[in-house]
């Protein structure tokens, strides 16, 4: 009998350190739950598919895409952001894109980006973190507005995308 309460009791608290070291992914989930930007207004998670983008000596500049999750009847698509800069170097933090010949282009699929480029209208886009290793970079968007004569975009808050350092 005490060796079957023996047993009960390891199992018991195996099970225990099994749930317990498995709720840390619960943080990452939360994380991604706050990681949402502004587009018109309106509050968007930012997508879990999205695109490389990166900074290119031989063209002088770069881009990167901010992906957005648009839920429609219950469906899940991914909106594509896709914005163009020139520089001569790549981007470090404090750099400030507005400043960058920066153009915008949308696509609601990651190969095709449609309508006639938008252009730098005000606000800003500021590099507040770059990390190599990671192949990331941080933009914090303050008003950004983009737009041409038949569509605008205003973009707020703070994306941390997918940017290759490499050349």
């Amino acid at each position: 009998m005490k060796q079957k309460m023996f047993y009960l009791i390891s199992i018991l608290l195996l099970g225990m350190s099994c749930i317990t070291s498995c709720s840390g992914d619960d943080d990452e989930k939360e994380n991604l739950e706050n990681n949402f930007i502004e587009i018109n207004n309106v509050k968007y998670s930012l997508g879990y598919t999205t695109l490389m983008g990166g900074w290119y000596e031989d063209w002088q500049g770069g881009d990167f895409t901010v992906s957005v999750n648009v839920e429609e009847a219950g469906v899940t698509f991914v909106y594509y952001y896709k914005f163009d800069f020139d520089s001569s170097t790549y981007p470090q933090k404090g750099d400030e894109f507005s400043t960058m010949n920066l153009t915008l282009k949308a696509g609601d699929n990651a190969s095709s980006f449609y309508g006639k480029e938008l252009t730098y209208e005000s606000g800003s886009a500021t590099v507040i973190n770059t990390n190599k290793s990671e192949s990331e970079i941080t933009i914090q968007f303050k008003q950004l507005k983009m737009a041409n004569e038949s569509k605008s975009y205003t973009f707020n808050g703070i994306a941390t995308l997918m940017f290759s350092y490499e050349n």
